[in-house]
């Protein structure tokens, strides 16, 4: 049988044969798993085995940023059979239902959890078909299908996140947009397929060389994004060299024979502190466009 999931990869959408998804997975007794609906993010799907504190710190399964969120602001446990909420003492306080929490308040199926302004959680009792759609529905919301990369949507929503949380501390933040030299030439001589096998091997080759917590995505077209946290900008340049390098070092095997290489320019930009997500991009899409105009294959960062 065939993969229930016929992803359309030009439109960017996932079609899902729902009788196709069930027969592929097999069914199991019901788990209490962690939505999370609104916020940077939602989609995502956490399980719960055991424990999941909720918050700002690195140190925390379920890690969300927003407006009044604590850095430690709420657990999510087990025990005896039943599921709770407490508050750890955060700021804003957590709320169930529209209520704030007061000790440790047990949940029932359905359940909407806020954290800060803006984050929504969702407890549910899901079998695993059930985790399954969830988990794919979102890496099809949040991923591009050809390369894999993060989209254009969560590249946004995570320059938002990344950015309030660099306020908020006096953290560095870098923003690299790369752009493929000359893959209109790629895409007229060689044919689409070519084009695409070149975007699928840069974005692979991009991935074996960043870090686990760089955020890498697909920002359109021929042109992706790689977001830094904690990088200050010799870092970044450092590291944007190294991209460079790595995606010159790519050989495309060509039907005819032979093998295809490319080149890619880089902007960088560093976060400032009057910097919205928009006007980053236009820094870090500044210094790419003086890359090209520079000759190419090159690093740029901003002024």
């Amino acid at each position: 049988m065939g993969s229930p999931f016929d992803e359309e990869e030009e439109e960017g959408t996932a079609i899902i044969d729902a009788k196709a998804f069930r027969e592929a997975v097999s069914p199991s007794r019901l788990h209490p798993v962690i939505v999370l609906v609104a916020g940077a993010d939602a989609g995502r799907l956490v399980r719960l085995d055991g424990e999941v504190n909720v918050g700002r710190s690195a140190r925390c399964e379920l890690r969300v940023n927003g407006d009044g969120v604590s850095r430690k602001h709420a657990r999510i446990f087990m025990r005896g059979g039943q599921t709770f909420v407490e508050d750890l003492g955060s700021t804003n306080g957590t709320l169930l239902n529209g209520q704030k929490v007061e000790g440790q308040a047990p949940l029932s199926d359905g359940d909407k959890i806020q954290v800060g302004a803006e984050i929504l959680l969702k407890f549910s009792l899901q079998d695993e078909v059930d985790q399954e759609l969830q988990q794919h529905l979102y890496q099809a919301a949040v991923r591009d299908p050809l390369t894999s990369a993060y989209n254009r949507r969560a590249l946004m929503d995570r320059l938002e996140s990344d950015l309030a949380h660099a306020k908020r501390h006096g953290t560095d933040v870098v923003l690299m947009l790369l752009d493929l030299d000359h893959f209109k030439q790629v895409n007229d001589t060689h044919g689409h397929p070519i084009g695409d096998e070149v975007l699928r091997r840069t974005a692979d080759a991009v991935r074996a060389v960043i870090r686990k917590e760089d955020f890498f995505a697909r920002y359109g077209g021929e042109e992706f994004a790689l977001l830094c946290r904690s990088t200050a900008m010799y870092q970044g340049l450092q590291l944007a060299e190294r991209v460079r390098e790595t995606i010159a070092a790519i050989e495309v095997p060509l039907e005819e024979g032979g093998t295809l290489k490319v080149t890619t320019s880089v902007g960088i930009a560093q976060f400032e502190p009057d910097h919205d997500p928009d006007a980053l991009i236009r820094a870090a899409d500044d210094a790419l466009y003086k890359a090209k105009e520079g000759g190419r294959n090159q690093v740029v960062a901003a002024d």
